[in-house]
């Protein structure tokens, strides 16, 4: 792999595994990067979409919830988008708290601190690395996969846009939603598999160097939220494996070929 993309985490405690749906990831890296840096987490989850056609999501919101336990564990500096139930309120008073609504003015706020907060550490000489997650529903239009929040659409080109605006050191894009990597119409029941422009496809992620992704895909008649998990099946296992159950060698890191053998054993019985 890549050195530039580094682990996709360090971890600390084991976690249980895993059975759900059949899934995709993205691209592979392992790297020792040795030393320290200083990590910052963009946490999306939206249940509706602008997308006035798609049916509302259950647990998108859930998910940030628990990606804000799980990068505050990591030691994150965290940005939080999402509008929580009263449910998922009341189990993440934390997330709670922090969250800001899943819509433009607020995205746009975040993405201008992180690049601030970022800026500021490489000023300083310090490695950064930038999580960005995603949970939602993805869409394709004129042929382009995007995500969405309440009153916007995320096109993988404007997400190339953003990364490339902020001086990290290492980023790796979570994203669990259809249309994410090439395949999939909805992230809830239902849709068809077709091929898409997504956001592995957009020539400035690709081409940048310090960018790991790891993506989901969507069946095409089963549902990607699970009420036993209360949270989107992928980002469940995405969870779990971060927080340890994915360190095959035990180094108490998980590379992005940990994570896809991980998620890619956890749904072997699946058809």
């Amino acid at each position: 792999g890549d050195p530039m993309k580094g682990p996709l985490a360090r971890v600390g405690a084991a976690a249980v595994l895993l059975t759900a749906f059949a899934l995709a990831f993205g691209r592979e890296a392992r790297a020792d990067d040795g030393g320290t840096s200083s990590t910052f987490a963009l946490i999306m989850g939206s249940n509706v979409s602008v997308d006035a056609n798609l049916p509302p999501l259950k647990y998108a919101d859930d998910d940030a919830a628990t990606y804000l336990d799980l990068f505050r564990v990591l030691g994150a500096r965290t940005y939080l988008l999402s509008r929580l139930d009263d449910n998922t309120r009341r189990l993440h008073a934390q997330a709670a708290a922090e969250a800001l609504e899943p819509k433009r003015a607020a995205f746009e706020q975040a993405v201008a601190q992180i690049t601030a907060d970022v800026t500021r550490a490489r000023d300083r000489q310090v490695d950064t690395v930038l999580y960005i997650v995603y949970a939602g529903h993805g869409n394709v239009r004129d042929g382009e996969g995007y995500v969405t929040l309440e009153d916007m659409r995320i096109t993988g080109g404007d997400l190339a846009r953003i990364v490339a605006s902020i001086p990290a050191t290492r980023v790796h894009i979570i994203v669990d939603a259809c249309a994410s990597y090439y395949l999939a119409y909805s992230r809830g029941p239902g849709g068809e598999r077709r091929p898409l422009s997504g956001f592995q496809d957009s020539s400035q992620l690709a081409s940048d160097p310090r960018v790991g992704l790891l993506l989901s895909t969507s069946s095409a008649r089963e549902s990607h939220e699970w009420d036993g998990f209360q949270a989107g099946v992928f980002s469940h296992e995405v969870r779990s494996g971060l927080y340890g159950a994915a360190d095959a060698d035990g180094d108490g890191r998980v590379s992005y070929r940990e994570i896809a053998s991980f998620i890619g054993r956890a749904n072997c019985a699946i058809p």
